[in-house]
C-alpha cells in the first residue's frame, strides 16, 4: 500500500531535472522575443558576464493566459536569482522580474524561462497549467564601474542610410514611406497593456473599430534611445487616421476617432529622421 502511494506521488509530481542547453546566445541590452508551444517547456539563453555586474530582467508574456518564471543560474549550475523565490520555490506569474544582485563570478551564465515552477533551482511540473504563448524579455545590467545598460541599448543591426530629398532650409525634411506588408499582426485588447520591442522591424496592431466612435492609444517609452513612429490606419483602405512619432518624448497620448466600421492597424516602427537614425528600445502600447 506504502508503495503504491509513493508512485502516485511520483505520477502526479514529476520533475524536469534536465536543464535546458542554453544555445541562445544572448547579451546586456537585449529584447528578446521567443514561444513557449508546450507546456513545462523551460527556454534557456546563455550570457556572459563579468564578477561585479548586476543583471535585470523582465518578462512580458503576450495576451492573459500565459505565466512564467525567471531564473538566473551561475556557472557551477546553481541558480542565484529567481523573480518570485519563496524557499525552495520560485512561481510564474504575468511580470516576472529578477535582479541578480553584485555577481562574484565570471563567465556564462544560464537565463532561463519557464512556463512552470523552479523547485530547489530546477524546473519541475505538476498538474496545474500556465500556459503556452509568446512572451518577451528584456535583459538589462548594470556594470562594475555603475555604467546601466537597459533593454534596447544593444541594437543588433546596423543602422542603414535612408535616401532622401535634400533639404537645407527651415522647416519639416519630411520622412520616408515605411512598408507593411511584410509586418506582424497582433491582436491588440482593449485596457491591455502590451509590450512591444522596437527595431529594424514593423509591429502592426490589429483593432476592430467601429464607425463614430473614439479610443485613446497611449504610447510609453520601456528602455532604450528609440525614436518611435505610430500611424493608425484602415486595413482596407489605407486611410490614415492617425500619424504620429516620439524622437525624444518618453509618452504620447492621442484621442482616435474611426469614420467607418472595419479592422485598424496601428503600425509602430522605428523613425528614422536626418538627425536621429538606428535607435532601438522598448513601448508599451495601450488602447482603452
Amino acid at each position: 500500500m506504502k508503495r503504491l502511494i509513493v508512485i502516485i506521488i511520483l505520477m502526479i509530481f514529476v520533475p524536469v531535472f534536465t536543464l535546458a542547453q542554453a544555445n541562445i546566445e544572448v547579451e546586456c541590452g537585449d529584447i528578446v522575443e521567443n514561444e513557449f508551444t508546450e507546456s513545462y517547456q523551460p527556454q534557456s539563453y546563455s550570457i556572459n558576464l563579468s564578477a561585479g555586474t548586476s543583471l535585470q530582467v523582465s518578462g512580458a508574456p503576450l495576451g492573459e493566459t500565459l505565466q512564467l518564471a525567471i531564473g538566473v543560474i551561475a556557472p557551477n549550475e546553481r541558480m542565484v536569482a529567481a523573480n518570485d523565490p519563496d524557499g525552495s520555490y520560485n512561481y510564474p506569474n504575468s511580470e516576472p522580474f529578477v535582479n541578480s544582485g553584485v555577481l562574484s563570478a565570471n563567465g556564462d551564465y544560464t537565463l532561463m524561462a519557464y512556463n512552470g515552477y523552479f523547485y530547489t533551482g530546477r524546473p519541475w511540473s505538476d498538474n496545474r497549467d500556465y500556459g503556452v504563448g509568446v512572451y518577451t524579455l528584456f535583459i538589462g545590467c548594470t556594470l562594475r564601474d555603475g555604467t546601466v545598460i537597459q533593454p534596447g541599448d544593444n541594437p543588433d543591426i546596423e543602422p542603414t542610410e535612408i535616401p532622401r530629398t535634400p533639404f537645407s532650409g527651415y522647416g519639416f525634411p519630411g520622412l520616408s514611406s515605411i512598408d507593411f506588408s511584410n509586418g506582424i499582426e497582433i491582436p491588440i485588447t482593449t485596457s491591455q497593456p502590451l509590450p512591444i520591442p522596437v527595431g529594424s522591424d514593423v509591429t502592426l496592431l490589429t483593432y476592430d473599430g467601429v464607425a463614430g466612435t473614439t479610443a485613446t492609444l497611449s504610447i510609453l517609452r520601456m528602455s532604450g534611445d528609440i525614436s518611435v513612429g505610430i500611424t493608425v490606419i484602415n486595413q482596407s483602405d489605407n486611410n490614415i487616421i492617425f500619424l504620429g512619432g516620439m524622437p525624444y518624448t518618453d509618452n504620447l497620448s492621442a484621442n482616435l476617432t474611426f469614420p467607418t466600421d472595419g479592422t485598424y492597424v496601428i503600425g509602430i516602427f522605428r523613425l528614422d529622421t536626418p538627425t536621429l537614425t538606428g535607435t532601438a528600445g522598448a513601448v508599451q502600447v495601450m488602447i482603452e
